[in-house]
């Protein structure tokens, strides 16, 4: 077996590797482990040690490949009295819109309002980098390209 086969990285590494906030993958490690797939991960080395990924595990985390997550790269987020609840990413203009309109449903039904009495998609920015729609109750659902 030959260990560069593995495509073997640091935590760290790998973070940035996939576009990521260099913490990214400890702090999904710390969080939420089960998101992890079994047997692509490890810590190697002795107390704190050297925590490791393979690539197949960045890709089963991420959903995408390193080579994917680093093309055009869209996110797609939920705030809620401005902390982030949830955050999707997609690869073009277009699959992010499609990722945004569903988040929009599923807010619509969990709350009970009717898609006709809200507003379509705008820019939330003077910059015109996120667009989405404000909700009443500090709800916010917009995505940007990030890349």
């Amino acid at each position: 077996m030959n260990l560069k086969d593995l495509g073997l990285m640091t935590f760290p590494e790998a973070s940035e590797r996939w576009n990521k906030e260099r913490t990214y993958v400890l702090q999904q490690y710390n969080n939420y482990p089960e998101k992890f797939l079994e047997g692509t991960y490890t810590k190697i080395g002795n107390g704190k040690g050297t925590q490791i990924i393979s690539r197949e595990g960045m890709e089963y985390l991420t959903g995408m490949t390193e080579q994917e997550a680093n093309n055009e790269v869209w996110k797609i987020f939920v705030l809620q009295d401005s902390n982030i609840v949830n955050e999707k990413i997609a690869t073009s203009e277009k699959k992010a819109y499609l990722q945004f309109s569903k988040l929009v449903r599923d807010y619509l039904e969990w709350t009970g309002i009717s898609i006709k009495d809200i507003p379509k998609p705008t820019y939330l920015d003077k910059a015109k980098k996120n667009r989405g729609i404000k909700f009443d109750f500090g709800t916010v659902i917009y995505y940007k390209k990030e890349k």
